[in-house]
């Protein structure tokens, strides 16, 4: 459980941890806030998005190892997230749901911070 701090701005606690290995799935009934530190290269997809909802992936690395996150069902991105080969560095995904509650637009995404 990490705070997800934007700027100077603290926003909330993430506390539903993606899945690692195989194909991780987010299940948005679950809740906005996500950690996730990929042991692999993989594909993300997200299930039960609620209309409007807002949700936010707090991306760690971890080794030196570079692995590439793909987002998969469930998102519209800009891209995959490249992990880079430095260990305990911070990304921050946000994302809001379309009307439908059927797709996560990526809003915004930062770049490597430790």
């Amino acid at each position: 459980v990490r705070d997800i701090v934007i700027g100077q701005c603290l926003t909330k606690t993430a506390t539903n941890v993606v899945p690692t290995g195989g194909t991780p799935n987010m299940d948005c009934s679950l809740g906005d806030d996500w950690t996730y530190t990929p042991a692999e290269t993989n594909a993300i997809t997200a299930t039960n998005i609620q209309p409007n909802q807002l949700v936010t992936i707090l991306y760690l690395t971890s080794g030196v190892q570079t692995y590439t996150t793909t987002f998969s069902t469930g998102f519209a991105v800009t891209g995959t997230l490249a992990s880079g080969g430095t260990s305990a560095r911070y990304f921050v995904m946000q994302f809001k749901a379309n009307a439908a509650g059927t797709m996560l637009l990526e809003q915004s995404r930062t770049t490597a911070y430790a």
